[in-house]
């Protein structure tokens, strides 16, 4: 939460993660070797909560027509709504992928994951001779997403997550609907 909040990374130390967690500074280091493995653990944390987010989301959608996809969706923007320091933790991520290669391949796991689980998902409403796309599909929407969540949180935070959510939904379906 520090991390995303406004104490941000430079803010972010042993120190301040004891005290808002009430622990002593030694406790913290303790269990993390360095800033950096602290700053890690993070994200890792960030993205497993994404990520059981949307498989729970997916799981509990209808099957007919694009729930599975709608589940996705909303298993996002979920996300996002119940917490909102997460995205920014993310934007971290991007940052370090673009030039730790530790980070890259962490980065590049975890979208060939999502995209893979949201082509199964594509694939069950494309037609049998279109199903060979769900995978350009799956990456489309989720550059889609990335972009409508980064704008939401950078540039229109006052906007309504919501409203955000359901452009998110339209674009994807009138996508859907051209293949």
């Amino acid at each position: 939460e520090l991390i995303g909040s406004g104490t941000g990374i430079e803010g972010t130390s042993f120190e301040s993660i004891g005290k808002s967690l009430e622990m002593l500074r030694a406790h913290v280091a303790y269990y993390y070797p360095d800033r950096e493995a602290l700053v890690e653990a993070a994200i890792k944390l960030v993205i497993s909560t994404v990520q059981n987010y949307t498989v729970d989301f997916v799981r509990e959608a209808p099957d007919e027509g694009f729930g599975k996809v709608d589940g996705f969706v909303n298993g996002t923007f979920a996300w996002v709504r119940d917490f909102p320091t997460h995205p920014k933790v993310i934007l971290l991520l991007y940052y370090y992928a673009s030039f730790n290669k530790s980070y890259k391949d962490m980065h590049d796991r975890v979208r060939t994951l999502g995209a893979d689980r949201l082509a199964a998902a594509i694939a069950e409403i494309l037609p049998a001779k279109k199903r060979r796309q769900a995978s350009a599909v799956a990456k489309w929407i989720q550059s889609l997403l990335t972009g409508h969540v980064i704008d939401y949180i950078t540039t229109h935070p006052s906007a309504d997550l919501d409203s955000v959510r359901k452009k998110s939904l339209r674009e994807i379906h009138a996508y859907l609907k051209t293949i």
